[in-house]
């Protein structure tokens, strides 16, 4: 019958981690990095994307008391009542204001992570006359459906 703790273990160069063990975790740690940073790049930038679609949502109703009290809409934001919503990721500029609806256009601006089309712009097209109200522009393919 052996008594327990009798018996003194060994302890050499045995425990621990060597030099070329951490190297690996490491390396396997960079791949997986490398393999997300994109993935996580595109998520972020759908989010910069809802920006855009708070500022319409915001600017719309007070497009329409305008457009309801001058019989067109205006190009000038100033004459709205609009104090319009912060933009960090985007600058706003009317391409088109009339009758019959305007155009926004919101060119993206600022640090765009690397593999990310560069210089998209998202439109907002609203035409009265023609039925139209959408958002789209020259959008990379992962945001057509944001």
């Amino acid at each position: 019958m052996k008594l327990m703790g009798t018996k003194k273990e060994k302890f050499n160069k045995d425990h621990g981690f060597t030099l070329i063990e951490l190297m690996v975790v490491v390396v396997i740690i960079a791949l997986l990095t490398t393999a997300a940073l994109p993935q996580y790049a595109r998520v972020i930038e759908k989010v910069r994307n809802v920006e855009v679609l708070h500022y319409l949502s915001s600017l719309k109703p007070f497009q329409e008391m305008f457009a309801l009290q001058h019989g067109y809409y205006t190009a000038d934001f100033n004459r709205l009542s609009f104090q319009p919503p912060r933009l960090r990721s985007f600058r706003p500029y009317v391409t088109r204001a009339d009758r019959g609806g305007y155009r926004l256009a919101f060119q993206r601006t600022g640090i765009i992570p690397t593999g990310i089309s560069r210089g998209y712009v998202i439109t907002h097209d609203y035409d009265t006359e023609r039925g139209i109200d959408e958002v789209g522009g020259n959008l990379p393919d992962y945001l057509q459906n944001w």
